[in-house]
């Protein structure tokens, strides 16, 4: 899995506790996505895994992706509805 963090998040004491950004909006297949998320917490299961996710924003769309990324063991799931960064010419963010 090829690194794709853009900024770590640090302590006081300056131990990275956290990425932002980690990849804003993909061309990577969903397929690929699910793959690495499922092994990140297969390799790390002691540790909190929060999956952030943007897609149209219409019912079939979050109906599709959901289920399949709760599958991956994911700790958490972020609904991302309005990221201003989006790309409105696939429906997503800001319109």
């Amino acid at each position: 899995m090829s690194p794709r963090a853009t900024r770590p998040i640090t302590a006081k004491n300056r131990e990275v506790i956290g990425f932002n950004n980690i990849e804003l909006i993909t061309d990577r297949s969903l397929a690929i996505n699910l793959k690495e998320i499922t092994q990140v917490k297969k390799d790390w299961p002691d540790r909190a895994l929060i999956v952030s996710i943007m897609v149209p924003c219409n019912e079939e769309a979050w109906a599709y992706i959901l289920p399949l990324v709760e599958a991956t063991g994911a700790d958490g799931i972020e609904l991302n509805l309005g990221c201003p960064h989006g790309m409105p010419e696939r429906g997503m963010g800001r319109q």
